[in-house]
């Protein structure tokens, strides 16, 4: 394919600094497990002010401290880059998959048939995910296809929930006179009540002082009849 003209953008894996040469058929022969890296990732080359520059990955081995720095350069590239978190999202794709070639590329130097194998088996869920990706990518386009013919129907739907929105308003209308409906009866319970309880006092107080008096009355008529009698008897 054609030479880009400006150099390729930051990457999670591991690259040798970039050499010039003359064409991209002037490629420096690489050997053992340099040529091995070339052929499972690939170089990277474009042209700068008339000039070919190509880079190799990197066949450094990578220490502990390179795999932790790995992992803190993912997480801060997907928080720079806004990846989400859930759905599909391409730039949370690109940069696992620059991660998974990183490591790869580890492994390799460690032990090269099982980064071959490594390869192998990304390659493959690389497919697979694609082929994820074209199902649902299908699944949308069928999505909308539904809603385009659904589109008929979309008035009809329109015109039942103005419906429902003006019946709901009546029985909140309705619910309203209702309650206050209720809080005039229950007002006219409570006068009422206290009128009852009112008179029901007055009738007992009416009764007790009544029968205060019959009491007076009658131990004054006792007292003086048996007054009486004892005078009698002197």
């Amino acid at each position: 394919g054609s030479v880009p003209n400006q150099p390729p953008p930051p990457t999670l894996v591991q690259y040798r600094s970039p050499l010039q040469i003359e064409s991209p058929n002037d490629e420096p022969r690489l050997a053992g497990m340099e040529a091995l890296l070339s052929k499972i990732l690939p170089d990277r080359m474009w042209m700068n002010k008339g000039n070919f520059h190509v880079q190799y990955v990197s066949s450094t081995p990578a220490t502990t401290a390179d795999v932790r720095k790995l992992e803190e350069r993912l997480d801060r590239e997907l928080k720079k880059q806004d990846a989400h978190n859930i759905g599909v999202c391409n730039v949370r794709s690109r940069l696992h998959e620059q991660a998974f070639d990183e490591i790869i590329r580890q492994v390799t130097i460690t032990c090269d048939a099982r980064g071959t194998l490594l390869k192998r088996l990304h390659e493959e869920i690389r497919k697979r995910i694609q082929t994820y990706e074209t199902l649902f990518q299908s699944s949308n386009s069928y999505g909308v296809r539904s809603t385009l013919r659904g589109n008929s129907h979309k008035e009809k739907i329109r015109n039942r929930i103005q419906e429902l929105e003006r019946e709901n308003k009546q029985l909140e209308l309705d619910i309203e006179r209702q309650m206050a409906k209720r809080a005039q009866i229950e007002a006219k319970n409570k006068e009422e009540t206290l009128k009852v309880k009112q008179s029901h006092v007055e009738q007992v107080q009416q009764a007790r002082e009544k029968y205060d008096a019959l009491m007076v009355a009658y131990t004054d008529k006792v007292r003086v009849s048996f007054e009486d009698k004892r005078k009698k008897r002197r």
